[in-house]
């Protein structure tokens, strides 16, 4: 019985040990602030058949907010995952008549939403600089994006939100960022981020985002 004790008391501080090791390694950061968006802007309003309406675009500026996961390899890197959600909205208006129907569209806030699921490598420029880190990694990015179609050559009106659900709206891509942070306890780290992210299946350069953070380091 003696033994039996003591054997377990051994292989449970070994375990607490491991645990505890595993922790340290571990961060958890926030992140919120504003996305640059071009997408929202390109699209063609324009180019439908004569007296169709699209009201499609978005405001370049917006919002995004977000949350990491880091585990620290060393002093100097780490790896890390992440979900990202940017918001870009655009305010409607447009009084018409389309085929004899008047048409009014009033204060009408459409709405443009990117959820970005990432997974990415980090490290720090130097040892001299540790609060200064470079990151890139992969991604992956499923869109939601409302629109509002007036067509009269086949009498349509159209109010939707188009997404991966009913549209399968999805592409991957790389990301990549610099961070600078400075510790301000033994816990929490406060810092500042940009990232740029590139959607590779679609061939287009997505969104570049700034965002201060609030790091927990466990």
């Amino acid at each position: 019985m003696i033994a039996l004790m003591c054997g377990f008391s051994f292989f449970a501080n070994v375990s607490f040990a491991q645990k505890k090791k595993f922790w340290k390694h571990l961060n958890v950061e926030i992140n919120y602030g504003l996305n640059v968006n071009f997408f929202v802007r390109s699209y063609d309003e324009l180019s439908g058949p004569a007296g169709s309406i699209y009201l499609l675009k978005k405001n370049l500026l917006g919002t995004i907010t977000g949350a990491d996961l880091k585990f620290t390899l060393n002093k100097m890197s780490g790896i890390g995952l992440a979900y990202s959600r940017s918001i870009n909205k655009g305010t409607k208006f447009f009084q018409g008549n389309i085929n004899g129907v008047e048409i009014l569209v009033e204060d009408f806030q459409l709405r443009h939403v990117n959820g970005f699921y990432q997974a990415y490598y980090e490290r720090n420029f130097s040892q001299k600089i540790p609060f200064l880190k470079f990151h890139a990694g992969i991604l992956y990015a499923r869109m939601s994006q409302q629109e509002l179609v007036f067509d009269n050559w086949d009498n349509r009106i159209s109010v939707q939100e188009r997404n991966f659900k009913n549209s399968y709206l999805e592409e991957a891509g790389v990301f990549g960022g610099i961070e600078y942070s400075k510790l301000i306890d033994t816990k929490f780290e406060i810092g500042i981020k940009v990232r740029a992210y590139y959607l590779a299946t679609a061939n287009t350069f997505e969104a570049i985002t700034l965002t201060p953070t609030l790091q927990y380091l466990f």
